[in-house]
């Protein structure tokens, strides 16, 4: 008995110090994690990348369910923080998750968004246009990025008419699709994958050229403020002198050179 209470008794001191332990944690996990807002192209992935780490930090440890439900109100804002502000218990806190689950994090939704945003990204009419081809690209990238989270299979059986490449496709400038094109025939003789990823590779390479060449073409442009005006010249009207005509030189007429 006597054994048996000295090991309650440590257990309970056991308990203590992790409980104080993580209460002088809170604030540095806290630090390491952001606020999801639920907006944006990229809240999907957002939302994935938040939750992962929200579970590490904060949904794995000792923590009172309330200390839980503490950090998810303080690490959400604006569209997730409406969602679930409702909820100010902490018996709550699996229905507040599984809200912003339903809403963020379902896979059938996700998918089918990622697809329309695919669908409805703006073409891009010029490789010239850096800054247009990089958020294009951007989009892209984290649009497949948030399918491979949900472990979408991408590639399928025939990844050439492939609903993902073929929205990518259109979306770039045509002199960048004609290369494309040329990259694929070359791919195809050599027996090599023609892959989403080799696609945004190669897309990911025409923009660093075409940036670099912009960037080189400008350092050998002329700077006007480097060469100096040409000074205008002045004309002398009266630069040519009129010789005198001396008293003994006759002047010839009409009239003397009549026979």
């Amino acid at each position: 008995t006597i054994h048996g209470l000295e090991a309650s008794v440590k257990q309970e001191e056991e308990t203590k110090k992790k409980k104080l332990a993580l209460a002088k944690s809170e604030t540095l996990e806290s630090m390491k994690l952001e606020k999801f807002s639920g907006q944006g192209d990229n809240k999907y992935l957002k939302y994935y990348v938040w939750n992962t780490k929200f579970s590490e930090l904060v949904m794995k440890k000792e923590y009172s369910d309330n200390v839980k439900h503490k950090f998810l109100k303080l690490y959400k804002e604006k569209d997730a923080h409406d969602l679930v502000k409702n909820y100010h218990h902490s018996q709550e806190l699996k229905t507040a998750f599984e809200i912003l689950d339903e809403h963020y994090g379902k896979p059938s939704m996700v998918i089918r968004e990622s697809l329309r945003n695919l669908r409805m990204m703006e073409t891009v009419k010029s490789i010239n246009d850096v800054k247009a081809n990089r958020a294009l690209l951007s989009k892209i990238n984290t649009n497949i990025s948030t399918l491979k989270c949900y472990n979408f299979d991408l590639e399928g059986d025939d990844i050439e008419n492939s609903s993902f490449l073929i929205e990518m496709e259109e979306k770039i400038p045509h002199i960048a699709y004609t290369k494309w094109e040329e990259e694929k025939i070359r791919l195809k003789a050599e027996e090599e994958e023609i892959s989403i990823e080799g696609f945004i590779r190669f897309y990911t390479n025409l923009i660093n050229i075409e940036e670099k060449a912009q960037y080189i073409r400008k350092q050998a442009r002329p700077n006007e403020n480097s060469y100096s005006k040409p000074t205008p010249r002045k004309i002398n009207m009266y630069h040519s002198t009129i010789k005198p005509v001396h008293a003994n030189q006759k002047r010839t007429t009409y009239r003397d050179q009549q026979p």
